[in-house]
């Protein structure tokens, strides 16, 4: 038979060992594999016993524990997919409010001021966030824009972040908030600004503020209390996702010039979706 015709061995191809073939394995080779078999089945067994464990928690739990049961389900069944939280349902949650309400009230304190960035190079503050100035120059008649900086494409011309610890709910209490929630972040954002309209010396501006919270469902090492949801993610098939929720809101402020200063009379926050 020709070198062409002859069917060729694992040796000939420079195979050393497959693992679907132990006819090709040294003994040594055979242990090694067996050992890791051995390995990956316990692990599995270990995965499956822990998702076992956390699914009998959490169905236990489902009218004490909503929102912790409710996520905690989700994690285990593995898909991964973001849970996106209506906004009434969000807005009922503590962080919710607490983010909501901060970054409300640093827009309202905003407007009154002149905000700059200061670049981490040293030098002279860049003026980004600029409404005190800008409204104060305005004259009787005239609409203007505010803030004036100009964002790459699709990022927010203003915007301020409220980060919330996860032990924070613990501390108050709130066991259904803090297994449902770790660290958050709740955002404010507007992308296109704020119209500023000055008829005498009183100034109506307007825009859309969007709010987002998100919050990633996940564990880590360092929690002594997350070992089994980490068994459960790395050896059972579940998987962590995101959390997320977002709104908008029109802001109306009305302000006054009176002796060259700006003076806020009132604000009001609309819901628009």
């Amino acid at each position: 038979m020709s070198d062409r015709n002859r069917a060729p061995t694992p040796q000939s191809l420079g195979i050393q060992a497959r693992a679907d073939s132990n006819s090709y394995l040294t003994p040594v080779q055979r242990r090694r594999l067996q050992r890791k078999v051995g390995l990956s089945i316990a692990k599995a067994k270990r995965g499956a016993a822990a998702a076992s464990i956390l699914r009998r928690a959490a169905e236990a739990t489902r009218e004490t524990l909503p929102n912790a049961s409710g996520l905690l389900l989700h994690f285990l069944d593995g898909s991964g997919s973001p849970v996106t939280i209506p906004k009434d349902e969000a807005r009922s949650r503590e962080p919710v409010q607490t983010g909501e309400r901060i970054n409300q009230e640093r827009f309202k304190e905003g407007f009154l001021k002149d905000r700059s960035s200061y670049s981490l190079f040293g030098g002279e503050p860049e003026p980004e966030y600029e409404y005190r100035k800008h409204l104060l120059a305005m004259k009787d008649g005239e609409t203007i824009q505010v803030p004036k900086n100009l964002p790459d494409p699709g990022e927010p011309i203003d915007r301020y972040d409220h980060i919330r610890k996860g032990y924070g709910s613990l501390l108050r209490g709130n066991l259904d908030e803090a297994l449902a929630s770790g660290d958050t972040q709740f955002s404010s954002k507007t992308y296109k600004g704020f119209t500023a309209k000055r008829e005498e010396n009183r100034i109506i501006m307007t825009g859309i503020v969007t709010h987002e919270w998100e919050d990633d469902y996940d564990f880590h090492r360092e929690e002594v209390s997350s070992a089994v949801a980490e068994t459960a993610r790395d050896h059972g098939g579940a998987k962590e996702f995101k959390v997320q929720s977002s709104w908008n809101q029109r802001v109306t402020a009305e302000f006054i010039v009176v002796n060259g200063d700006l003076v806020l009379r009132s604000i009001d926050w609309t819901d628009v979706d």
